[in-house]
């Protein structure tokens, strides 16, 4: 997977065209957008989600899944930077705007379960999230906690997943997103 010719991409020639192929299937099934909308119970909208690509945790043949296991089981500088800046010229083809009002977003994170932070000792996310924010120049903030104990998202179906992440996340103690939109 490794590759130290293509700059500081963490795939080899082969895995780089099969991450852009991805890229590509992920926009044409939403549509040219990679995202989605979502909307509270009264059906108002209340944000959007961009999907960069789809993980599949047990099909580690594909290169989305490869990069994203890395970055979770290993969390490397390369693979945080690459991952920080495909999301980053995602964000600037969905928010065009951003460059001219970065005071208008802070970046979040989902953060991961405490017992795997002291499995692994490290949030991927969070250190993504202070990659993105200097790819972006936007602040970065710790915006969501967990409320309890949760359940493993790899270990659940879809529905279950959602669910489990509604029950458990909620706004940090402090956070303010007052005039802010979340990244």
């Amino acid at each position: 997977m490794m590759g130290d010719s293509f700059g500081d991409a963490p795939l080899c020639e082969h895995c780089l065209a099969r991450w852009e192929l991805a890229k590509q299937h992920a926009s044409s099934v939403h549509k040219g957008q990679p995202t989605r909308a979502y909307t509270d119970n009264e059906d108002e909208r209340f944000g959007r989600a961009m999907f960069l690509m789809f993980y599949e945790p047990k099909h580690h043949e594909n290169a989305e899944s490869r990069v994203i296991f890395s970055l979770k089981d290993r969390g490397g500088r390369r693979v945080t930077g690459f991952v920080a800046r495909e999301l980053a010229a995602m964000i600037r083809r969905n928010l065009p705007r951003i460059d001219a009002r970065r005071d208008e977003y802070v970046i979040a994170w989902v953060p991961r379960r405490r017992s795997s932070i002291s499995k692994f000792g490290f949030d991927h996310m969070e250190r993504v999230a202070k990659r993105l924010s200097r790819e972006l120049s936007v602040p970065y903030d710790r915006l969501l906690r967990r409320r309890y104990f949760t359940a493993e998202q790899k270990r659940l179906d879809t529905k279950a997943r959602r669910l489990n992440a509604h029950a458990t996340m909620v706004l940090a103690y402090g956070a303010d997103v007052r005039g802010k939109s979340v990244i």
